[in-house]
């Protein structure tokens, strides 16, 4: 599981620096992303296998669910999407597609586990559930107005930060470094 994920965040983040970088960087950080990825698939596999043997239950619950296998879809079309963008040079849309395995994989996986978000292992009726783990319904409606003013809040940051650094990283000649 950590060299999965250590390949998939790996990964996203080279093909982060092949989307904002040029020269030597975006070079050494394509073959790195490529390298990662490739990494990543047997890897993929094997965690799949595991969580099979582990958790079977995720696969039954996704099953059960049907519209929850949007998740699945937008997983496999994320890794998909890597390698027929980066062959393309398409950066951004590999980026993205990165961006959607991740969000797939993860989403896919709290789908699968639902309701029981963490399984005791000593009794059943101990576990972390969805219904037990919720907060009183005052505390909820507090909750979801701070949520939507820090929401506000970061996503505001995050519109001047990403206009902040927009376009590529040139090189350190053109800049007089």
């Amino acid at each position: 599981m950590g060299a999965f994920t250590l390949c998939a965040l790996a990964g996203h983040g080279a093909l982060y620096l092949v989307w904002k970088t040029t020269g030597p960087v975006q070079a050494r950080s394509r073959t790195w992303a490529r390298r990662a990825w490739l990494a990543l698939l047997p890897l993929w596999a094997l965690v799949s296998l595991a969580t099979v043997r582990v958790r079977p239950e995720i696969f039954t619950h996704l099953l059960a669910r049907p519209w929850f296998l949007g998740f699945v879809v937008l997983m496999l079309a994320g890794v998909v999407g890597v390698f027929l963008f980066l062959r393309a040079g398409r950066e951004l849309a590999a980026f993205l597609s990165s961006s959607s395995f991740l969000l797939g994989l993860l989403a896919a996986t709290m789908a699968g586990i639902y309701p029981v978000w963490l399984g005791s292992t000593i009794d059943p009726v101990h576990s972390l559930t969805a219904a037990n783990a919720a907060a009183g319904g005052y505390g909820l409606q507090v909750a979801l107005v701070w949520w939507t003013v820090g929401i506000a809040l970061a996503g505001g940051y995050f519109v001047y930060l990403f206009r902040s650094v927009r376009g590529k990283v040139a090189g350190a000649e053109e800049h007089g470094y």
